[in-house]
């Protein structure tokens, strides 16, 4: 009987954060955080991922799921041997082959796995593609992410997958999250869900993203140091940790990423997605609220009505069972969550403990910039 104990102890714990690898992000917190404020950190893992020249294996694969009237652009890269299989879903308008993604992919294609990587829910191509939501838009995108993935399988082909493990960034963690919930996930060998920075509530990170662009733009306006950008992307790209910027770069450079990076992408996706759909719209939305209004409007009312299953504490109601196999990881300064927001989880949520992991600092996503942060959490 001891033994049998030990053993559902030992497999409650399997997709717990490993002690050797919490000692090490622990170790180098304190360097990361005297440098950085959460914008920066943002800012500095987005440049650090976007401007290394990526060595991506496979190949951008049009993939045509069930209820789609187009093909959806997918990356996979396969080996004719058995392996496990990882799929990552990018954070907002992310796609496979963009200025982000493919430094995962890179981290991923160390291991000797088949990789895949499905778009962005808001990924314009992607939002150009997707059925239309007549009744409930959260069921209806339940079935077209069930779909592309069910087409992942048959493309890498099911009987040269061993084990199967998620991965999913920020926003594409609700993706993640929504899709594979039971009874889906019983049908497939799911070994392992990895969550990094999910946002816990979708209509509260929406007003605290927005509410942090109103406070950006006049910090952006009063910026101007064009002169420093060779050092700054020198230093973003060789030195481990970035020094020699001083309290105003990092405001500046923190500021521009979100009143400019993130404002730039909803502008962006927003008329790629206007002129695919031939919509008109008064103007051309530059703000996440904005967006979602103009763009997904079925999505935007359940957002505005604060539909629980928008929400990780709700969705992992529905993993009663399987929470052993999650992982979650973000900072207490993410700017999309509270650290209460956090504790509530725990709280609720007390088997997942041992698998969540906040690190002292980073901002939204910034740790991922960190050398050997891929590679180290498989």
């Amino acid at each position: 009987m001891k033994l049998f104990i030990i053993f559902i102890l030992l497999c409650s714990q399997a997709n717990a954060w490993s002690p050797k690898l919490i000692e090490e992000w622990d170790k180098t917190s304190p360097l990361f955080r005297s440098q950085m404020n959460p914008t920066f950190a943002t800012f500095w893992a987005g440049v650090r991922r976007a401007v290394r020249l990526s060595k991506n294996k496979g190949e951008m694969q049009d993939l045509l799921a069930s209820g789609f009237q187009q093909t959806v652009p997918v990356y996979i890269q396969s080996s004719l041997k058995k392996r496990d299989l990882i799929v990552f879903y990018p954070g907002i308008f992310g796609k496979p082959n963009g200025r982000i993604s493919p430094q995962v992919i890179d981290g991923l294609e160390l291991k000797d796995v088949h990789v895949a990587v499905i778009p962005n829910l808001l990924e314009p191509t992607y939002l150009a593609s997707s059925p239309l939501s007549h009744i409930d838009p959260i069921e209806s995108e339940k079935m077209n992410q069930q779909n592309i993935f069910k087409a992942v399988i048959q493309r890498i082909g099911q009987s040269r997958i061993r084990k199967i493990h998620i991965l999913a960034e920020s926003l594409g963690s609700l993706q993640a999250l929504t899709t594979f919930a039971p009874p889906f996930l019983d049908h497939y060998p799911i070994a392992s869900l990895t969550f990094l920075w999910p946002p816990l509530y979708l209509d509260r990170a929406v007003e605290r993203f927005d509410s942090l662009i109103s406070q950006s733009l006049p910090i952006q306006a009063e910026c101007s140091f064009w002169w420093k950008w060779p050092f700054i992307l020198w230093q973003t790209n060789n030195s481990k940790v970035p020094s020699g910027l001083n309290t105003q770069d990092k405001n500046c450079l923190g500021s521009w990423v979100i009143a400019d990076g993130f404002v730039g992408a909803i502008r962006d996706t927003a008329e790629q997605v206007i002129d695919a759909k031939s919509l008109r719209l008064a103007a051309v939305p530059k703000t996440f609220a904005s967006f979602i209004e103009a763009i997904t409007p079925e999505m935007n009312r359940v957002i505005k009505n604060k539909d629980p299953r928008l929400s990780v504490d709700y969705l992992l109601t529905q993993y009663r069972g399987h929470q052993s196999k999650m992982r979650f990881v973000s900072s207490v300064d993410d700017f999309l969550n509270h650290p209460q927001e956090w504790d509530l989880l725990k709280t609720n949520h007390p088997q997942i403990s041992s698998q969540i992991y906040l690190f002292s600092w980073g901002g939204h996503s910034g740790p991922i910039g960190m050398d050997g942060f891929v590679e180290s959490i498989y």
